[in-house]
């Protein structure tokens, strides 16, 4: 019987250092480059600011208003 002995591709520190990098980077890029593709496609240079502002409108409303001004509105009543 012979072992059979697997040697690993990072020999030293410098290459596991940089391995250890790439495997941040690369990632990160990739996501970063997608973001970019699908922004720039979402709103293109062309389109009219009233166009992007109601794609990025809130749902929901908020006004505020100091306790006076609160204290004196009549509420609904049911």
């Amino acid at each position: 019987m012979s072992a059979h002995h697997e040697e690993s591709f990072i020999k030293t520190p410098k290459q596991l250092i940089i391995v250890s990098i790439l495997a941040f980077v690369i990632p990160v890029a990739i996501a970063l480059i997608a973001a970019l593709a699908v922004t720039r496609s979402l709103f293109p240079a062309a389109a009219p600011a009233d166009k992007r502002e109601a794609l990025v409108k809130p749902v929901g409303g908020f006004s505020m208003m100091n306790r006076e001004a609160a204290s004196l509105k009549e509420l609904p009543q049911k």
